[in-house]
């Protein structure tokens, strides 16, 4: 590492103007640019707002999701790296705990924090958060079964090197290899506010886009029997992990039972999502999913 590289780099990338990203930027510069950190927005419109000491913009008329968290790792300079979202706030000592918790564990390459939801005050926006975080509520003591949403995870800057140069490879490749070997820690002092008040459409649009997304960029390197093999998979466990899941959050959560029947929806959608990604790859689903 360069001598004057930052403790942390937090990036978050977005489509949307930087002036939508207030409230997240205000969650997290101050308390990552306390610990030497950077915060970098990568994409966006109205990137002629001058940057301030701490955040740093990347412009890009790319629009592609994979392709943004690339543009952020090839800039991010830091001995940690993070990954934000445009609507994830870090909750004050987020990015205190994620260095201390690095520290704590030198030889682990991923930290993974958890999720609270900030937007449960209608049963598509709970079953949305239900449908993709519910092992990932507070308190999370063990690393749960299957691979950390992006916004929970931080990794130390050089596991990235070699996926940094390859949209979508952190996603389909490290981070699952990573889960696999155990090469995870979780630290449940780090906390991140997810918000995205969805409604029922909007829920499951985005729900298939986010499937299609992440097995249409892993479809890239798999064979043909593969390919058909992840379909038949993902018809087989994706809804039903969905609901079982869910039910344990719920039950911790103590949301309404209905709620369930939004997970199950966004269940089938995410396998739809999976099986047209697998056969037929990405398409724009990329440039679309939040």
């Amino acid at each position: 590492m360069e001598p004057d590289a930052p403790t942390l780099s937090v990036i978050v990338p977005t489509r949307e103007p930087i002036s939508a990203l207030t409230g997240v930027l205000e969650a997290l510069v101050g308390q990552t640019l306390a610990v030497g950190g950077e915060v970098i927005v990568v994409g966006g419109t109205e990137m002629d707002v001058e940057a301030s000491p701490g955040l740093r913009l990347v412009p890009t008329h790319e629009r592609d999701i994979m392709r943004l968290r690339s543009c952020g790792f090839a800039a991010a300079r830091g001995d940690i790296v993070a990954i934000g979202e445009d609507h994830a706030f870090a909750r004050p000592e987020w990015a205190e705990s994620i260095v201390r918790a690095h520290a704590e564990h030198p030889d682990t390459p991923i930290v993974v924090g958890c999720l609270v939801n900030s937007s449960d005050h209608t049963s598509p926006a709970r079953g949305h958060f239900l449908s993709f975080a519910s092992p990932f509520l507070p308190p999370m003591t063990t690393l749960p079964t299957r691979p950390p949403p992006t916004s929970t995870v931080s990794i130390k800057r050089d596991a990235l090197d070699a996926v940094r140069d390859r949209p979508g490879a952190f996603e389909t490749e490290l981070l699952p290899r990573l889960h696999i070997e155990g090469e995870m820690v979780v630290d449940d002092r780090i906390v991140v506010e997810h918000h995205q008040p969805f409604t029922i459409s909007k829920a499951l649009s985005n729900a298939l886009r986010v499937a299609r997304t992440s097995y249409g960029y892993g479809q890239r390197g798999w064979t043909r029997t593969e390919q058909r093999w992840r379909a038949k998979r993902a018809l087989q466990t994706i809804l039903l992990s969905s609901v079982r899941e869910a039910r344990v959050g719920r039950a911790r959560l103590q949301w309404p039972r209905r709620d369930l029947l939004v997970v199950g929806l966004i269940g089938m959608a995410l396998t739809l999502g999976a099986v047209v990604g697998s056969l037929r790859g990405p398409g724009r689903a990329p440039l679309r999913c939040s």
